[in-house]
């Protein structure tokens, strides 16, 4: 029987099977050349011979049934397995509880606890778009730890229930703490994300704050917002320079932010740079690999 050798990432060092996937069949090329996607494909029991290529592409989840084949080919162990499957099941989660709960089975592992600890809180963190509001609003001078009164603060879009949960949930993660005076109070004054955001949850918090923005157009008075937008044609080096200045200028309203003045209010900032057409050259609706 044909057997493929154990030259595969540690899969404990990852949270999305795609990821781990791309990186395992990159190991094995590079063991033995004459790999390709085809004959990994015909190996793990795809009758497509094109299976393992569309999961690492992106174009098709793996499946449950898809990471027993896998774990077969590759020589997962048992334990190995578990936590490929874990991460299969959060691939597929559509809901931030069963998401919370897929991240706390995977913590069980010492490797993988370790590798993402700080990734794992971010995640958490920017897994609902009022967790960051509900952290910033302590601040306020008036601020009361009444799941309805922050409701009401909140324009009405988040149920007390939720506003609840949510105070909870970030003093289990370390963003809040109680002081001598038992208020709520901020560990940390100011979080920032890299300036590349890769993880799926913080883009689908972009997401949201973007929707949220949208809303602001016609429920917010203008003095309460500012909304620019301009279309140019320009060269890719200036697009660079413009997208380095962004960078830049969120550093210095970083700097403004942490100024020490009275707190009034929380607001939220967006800022996008992206194409609106194919760069010169390429097919249209080609995407980057």
């Amino acid at each position: 029987m044909d057997e493929t050798p154990p030259h595969h990432p540690d899969v404990f060092t990852y949270i999305h099977a795609q990821s781990w996937l791309s990186d395992t069949f990159a190991a094995l090329q590079a063991v033995d050349g004459s790999i390709t996607h085809r004959s990994f494909s015909q190996r793990c029991g795809y009758k497509s011979s094109g299976g393992i290529a569309l999961i690492i592409s992106g174009k098709r989840r793996l499946t449950p049934k898809g990471a027993r084949r896998i774990a077969k080919a590759v020589g997962l162990e048992a334990d190995e397995l578990q936590h490929l499957s874990l991460m299969v099941a959060f691939d597929h989660a559509s809901d931030f509880k069963e998401r919370s709960k897929l991240l706390q089975k995977m913590k069980a592992s010492r490797r993988f606890a370790e590798v993402w600890r700080d990734t794992i809180t971010s995640y958490e963190f920017y897994g609902e778009w009022y967790l960051p509001v509900l952290r910033e609003m302590v601040s306020l001078p008036d601020f009361q730890e009444d799941p309805k009164w922050i409701a009401a603060r909140i324009h009405g879009k988040l149920p007390p229930r939720a506003a609840a949960e949510g105070l909870a949930q970030l003093i289990s993660l370390g963003y809040l703490e109680r002081g001598e005076d038992g208020r709520l109070r901020q560990t940390r004054p100011i979080i920032a994300t890299d300036s590349e955001v890769r993880s799926d949850l913080l883009k689908r918090h972009q997401r949201d704050m973007m929707a949220l923005a949208a809303e602001a157009l016609d429920t917010q008075a203008r003095d309460e917002r500012d909304m620019r937008v301009m279309t140019v044609a320009i060269s890719r080096s200036q697009a660079d320079r413009i997208k380095a200045r962004l960078t830049l200028l969120q550093k210095e309203l970083m700097e403004i932010v942490a100024e020490d003045e009275p707190i009034e209010q929380v607001y939220q900032l967006n800022t996008q740079w992206f194409a609106l057409t194919n760069p010169i050259g390429e097919p249209s609706g080609q995407e980057d690999p």
